[in-house]
């Protein structure tokens, strides 16, 4: 199932659009699409019900996409200072 996600995130990556919000939907929709389906290749349905694996889906994207943010916050701050840094030493 991580393989066909990541197969997928590739995909989806080359037809990216203008909107951040439909694309970050096609992804969970992609997502929940593998998952469901390999949910039903490999029985997970007997433990978790569907709308309970759609939903940590869309919880661990949201959370993921988070992280990302503050990554992102961080680098930037980090580049920011050295740049500074830079320019000060010229």
């Amino acid at each position: 199932a991580n393989a066909c996600v990541h197969l997928g995130f590739l995909l989806t990556k080359r037809f990216e659009s203008r909107y951040l919000i439909f694309d970050m939907a096609v992804d969970v929709m992609m997502v929940c699409a593998v998952i469901v389906g390999a949910g039903g290749v490999f029985g997970w349905y007997s433990s978790t019900p569907v709308w309970g694996l759609v939903l940590m889906v869309i919880a661990i994207y949201a959370l993921s996409t988070l992280l990302d943010i503050f990554r992102a916050r961080s680098d930037i701050r980090f580049i920011n200072k050295r740049l500074r840094q830079l320019r000060e030493n010229r």
